[in-house]
């Protein structure tokens, strides 16, 4: 089969309809439209299943109000990046959940300029956090073992090295 004719048969392939209602419905991720004052404006189902509020209720607050205090000033500066036509790539701050727990999340974002809209996505990312936490505390302790372990070998080996010198003499 020549390229030629290979590209003519892939044309006349059908491409479905694209439900877009759907596809954002549906999705594990956390899809949301907010504007750049720090409301939501659409949110997906994945923000109620894992944040445990109502759309309503994510609706008709300011979303800075449920981030934790010390990923605000991060936030913020994203928000100003946003205003500014730079997009997000990765950005990770904590929301509070309605049950009062923190959780992770990992966010993509892309501002409309016209509109002055982000569109964005986010990943929940607590337990590659907490696994993260947790390598880390145990790196501290082996490392804490082995230098403790290296302290009291010297100190052995200066202990029978003078007695054996002791000896000696």
């Amino acid at each position: 089969m020549k390229k030629k004719d290979f590209a003519i048969q892939n044309t006349s392939l059908s491409i479905p309809k694209i439900d877009l209602p759907l596809f954002f419905n549906l999705s594990l991720d956390l899809l949301c439209i907010a504007d750049l004052k720090g409301n939501f404006l659409k949110v997906n189902p994945a923000f109620t299943l894992i944040l445990g509020y109502t759309e309503k209720e994510l609706l008709n607050q300011p979303y800075l109000e449920i981030i934790h205090p010390g990923d605000i000033d991060p936030t913020v500066n994203v928000l100003k990046d946003l205003a500014k036509g730079i997009n997000t790539i990765y950005f990770e701050n904590r929301y509070r959940k309605k049950s009062g727990e923190y959780c992770w999340l990992i966010w993509s974002a892309y501002i409309d300029k016209e509109k002055n809209l982000v569109y964005a996505s986010a990943k929940e990312d607590t337990k590659r956090k907490e696994y993260q936490h947790q390598l880390e505390a145990a790196h501290k302790d082996i490392t804490r073992w082995f230098q403790c372990s290296i302290v009291t070998l010297l100190s052995n080996l200066m202990f029978y090295w003078k007695l054996f010198f002791c000896f000696k003499k």
